[in-house]
């Protein structure tokens, strides 16, 4: 769905998504475990894709996507069927009412900019999390998104998306060069500017 590595290679160029890998492994280094669980996923950009996808095969057993657009939420959840044929997939509007199911998902991950301070936050203020969740920015900013604030209010285990830059950062080097990527240096590189 969305590209952002390429590699030029004579006349031709290759379009890679280092997202769903990322994002994978972030969630294998932090342990979280999302086999059979009940995950919901706010948004259905371009990452939102990569991350539906990477949960899926992990094996996740219902997974919902949580969109203002329902239209884009629907077009997500149909693409995932295609591959996905046993597992649940549905799309709810993102809105305060469909916020309100969110406490009962064992995973949550934010793929939107609505978890950042600005003045669309007022739509997370009513959300109620679960101290057994795992709550997953994928936004890496230095300061905590309101949205994990919220989630620790209640007690969640909550990460942010710097693991899931690292990896994919590894990842895009290791197209671009063919070569392992130097991990101990691009884990200080993100640790001195993060």
């Amino acid at each position: 769905k969305a590209t952002n590595t390429l590699k030029f290679n004579d006349s031709y160029c290759f379009g890679y998504n280092t997202d769903a890998f990322g994002f994978a492994q972030d969630l294998y280094k932090n342990n979280i475990l999302v086999k059979g669980k009940k995950v919901i996923v706010l948004g259905a950009g371009g990452s939102a894709y990569a991350v539906a996808f990477a949960l899926l095969k992990l094996g996740v057993s219902r997974l919902y996507i949580f969109n203002r657009d329902y239209n884009k939420a629907i077009l997500l959840v149909k693409q995932m069927k295609i591959m996905f044929i046993d597992v649940i997939i549905n799309a709810k509007v993102l809105n305060k009412s469909s916020l309100l199911s969110i406490k009962t998902a064992d995973v949550v991950i934010n793929c939107i900019s609505i978890g950042l301070f600005h003045p669309n936050k007022n739509i997370l203020e009513t959300v109620e999390f679960s101290s057994n969740q795992v709550v997953y920015d994928l936004n890496y900013d230095e300061n905590s998104t309101f949205f994990l604030e919220r989630a620790k209010e209640y007690g969640a285990k909550t990460f942010n998306g710097i693991g899931m830059l690292l990896y994919q950062a590894i990842s895009s080097f290791e197209i671009w060069t063919g070569r392992t990527a130097p991990k101990s240096i691009m884990i200080q590189a993100i640790n001195k500017n993060y």
